[in-house]
Formats: C-alpha cells, sequence, structure tokens
C-alpha cells in the first residue's frame, strides 16, 4: 500500500511518499514544494495544486494523509 502523508503550509508544503509490504515500509518519495508572498496567494495555491497533481498522478498512491493545517496570528 502507498501512502501519501503531506505536511500543508502556504510557503513550504512537505510530502513524503511511502510504501506498506506488510513487513516493512519503505520511503519512495520526499519533498517539499516552495512558493514565495510575491507570486501572490492565487499563484502559490496554483503551484501547490499542480505539484501535488504532478505526484499523485505518477506514484498513484492508495491513501492520503494530512497534518492537521493551524496558523498563529498576532
Amino acid at each position: 500500500m502507498k501512502i501519501l502523508g503531506i505536511d500543508p503550509g502556504l510557503g513550504i508544503t512537505g510530502y513524503g511518499l511511502v510504501e506498506d509490504s506488510g513487513t516493512a515500509v519503505k520511503l519512495i518519495e520526499a519533498g517539499v514544494i516552495r512558493t514565495y508572498s510575491e507570486s501572490g496567494i492565487t499563484a502559490r495555491l496554483l503551484k501547490i495544486y499542480d505539484g501535488l497533481s504532478e505526484i499523485i498522478e505518477e506514484y498513484r498512491p492508495d491513501a492520503l494523509v494530512i497534518e492537521k493545517v493551524y496558523s498563529h496570528y498576532k
């Protein structure tokens, strides 16, 4: 079973893809999708969407897990 984990963030979205064979868990791919504030919110969200879509299309995970999103405001 392939599992894609996502650590969401507007500036940096992290991801890791593992495969669980029942006897061992193997890392297949891991990385980040970076965006920059100068790009504007629409372009940043599109870059994250496109990046994750490519990973999903290429590896076809069986499950997806997302870390709970939270924000800190001053």
